[in-house]
């Protein structure tokens, strides 16, 4: 039995929140990747080893010039020895580009079932880490942030949903751990319920509460291009 669909348009209750009453664009481009219940995805252990490979060779997965970027800020800031949180899922590329870069632990937080096959890889819900929680010393963000409270993944509608994304994440990391975040820049947008794009106003909201020690990628004009996409460069935030 399946999830039901998210809204194919923004609610109109919600508008002015989700555009921050008015200053965001607003585009068109949906999607349904909502889980169908009971059907956990499994992560194999070929898959791993493939795309270990991949990762120790420096090729690029699906973000092409992000994942570049990614190996840069992994060279100094290195993951050896770490306990890394993983936020959002959609194939195991970035669990296996920490393993491949020394992380002790990796662990997926999702909206849907995961089952790994990988003996360093698990996944927990986020009700099951409050239970019994452990801080993180890393966590990895790579395109995630942005969908969250857009429904597209099969998560209650939230406008927002991304900044409290980033706040849950505050609370899994320890006191002074690293996040390596990449969401889309260019000027202020939603787009709709594809994900958000940050500009000059939502992106420093994101990145309340924690400091910026390096990014890679970024230009600040890139906050100023309008569009329903954007580049993702990524930032290596402190946690306060």
């Amino acid at each position: 039995m399946n999830e039901p669909a998210p809204p194919t348009t923004m609610p109109r209750e919600l508008a002015a929140r989700y555009t921050m009453n008015g200053l965001a664009d607003v585009y068109d481009w949906y999607f349904n990747d909502s889980y169908a219940s009971g059907e956990p995805r499994v992560y194999d252990l070929r898959t791993f080893s493939e795309l270990m490979e991949r990762a120790r060779r420096g090729e690029t997965h699906y973000y092409g010039e992000t994942d570049f970027w990614l190996y840069q800020a992994l060279t100094l800031f290195p993951l050896t020895g770490k306990r890394v949180a993983v936020f959002g899922s959609a194939q195991p590329w970035y669990e296996s580009v920490c393993l491949m870069h020394g992380a002790r632990e990796v662990v997926i937080f999702e909206y849907g079932p995961i089952v790994s096959e990988h003996p360093r890889v698990r996944m927990v819900t986020y009700d099951e880490y409050a239970s019994n929680p452990d801080p993180f010393d890393v966590g990895l963000s790579i395109s995630s942030f942005e969908h969250d409270g857009l429904g597209r993944y099969g998560d209650p509608l939230d406008p927002d949903g991304d900044l409290k994304a980033m706040r849950t994440a505050k609370s899994i990391l320890r006191p002074g751990g690293l996040l390596f975040l990449a969401v889309p820049l260019g000027k202020d947008a939603i787009t709709w319920n594809a994900h958000r794009v940050y500009g000059l106003a939502r992106l420093s909201m994101l990145l309340n509460g924690y400091t910026t020690l390096a990014s890679f990628g970024f230009d600040p004009r890139q906050l100023l291009t309008p569009g329903r996409s954007g580049v993702q460069p990524v930032f290596v935030l402190k946690n306060d």
